[in-house]
């Protein structure tokens, strides 16, 4: 008789489970909603240029981009090929672009990702390239747990990822570090 009455009851919570996963919507096909208002920015600007500067009336970076779509919903900034010049005392120091950036924090946190370059603009000559990379403007960071190739005049390093200061001028390289130095001739 108990055995009946298990088989009874898992027959019931059964048919129950087959009938609420149909009933629930979870087999039908809903497709999603890309016009709801959750999904929509509340503006988008083109073909933008923006200049910030200092207290003191000097630049500390500028940025082009495509497209800018601010999103209210997640306080989210989508931008489509950013190039950003980071400046120092004034002068260019640095210029990064990438296809796609995400700045998030009130632009205290900036994700660049796919094809993203970073170019010295003082002497060094130093280009990186990676598929992403996160920045903290107000704090001069910049890092990566991507593979990075730094290309210099007299050679390269590849490693996985990276951390860099760019008002102390550091960078620390982060696992698997490889690299080749061409001693420059007289």
């Amino acid at each position: 008789m108990a055995v009946q009455n298990n088989l009874s009851l898992a027959g019931g919570l059964f048919i129950l489970c087959i009938a609420g996963y149909y009933w629930g919507g979870f087999a039908k096909d809903t497709p999603l909603l890309t016009d709801a208002p959750d999904n929509l920015p509340d503006y988008s600007i083109s073909d933008i240029s923006g200049t910030q500067i200092n207290e003191q009336g000097q630049v500390v970076r500028q940025i082009q981009a495509k497209q800018l779509e601010h999103f209210a919903e997640t306080d989210e900034i989508h931008i489509s090929s950013p190039i950003v010049t980071l400046y120092q005392q004034g002068q260019e120091h640095w210029r990064i672009s990438a296809d796609k950036a995400m700045s998030r924090q009130d632009n205290q946190l900036i994700s660049l990702e796919n094809n993203v370059l970073a170019q010295s603009l003082q002497g060094s000559n130093l280009r990186l390239e990676t598929a992403s990379l996160t920045t903290e403007p107000n704090k001069h960071l910049l890092y990566t747990q991507t593979p990075v190739v730094v290309h210099s005049p007299n050679g390269e390093i590849r490693s996985l990822g990276l951390q860099a200061n760019t008002e102390e001028g550091t960078i620390n390289f982060i696992g698997q570090v490889r690299g080749t130095y061409v001693v420059p001739k007289p």
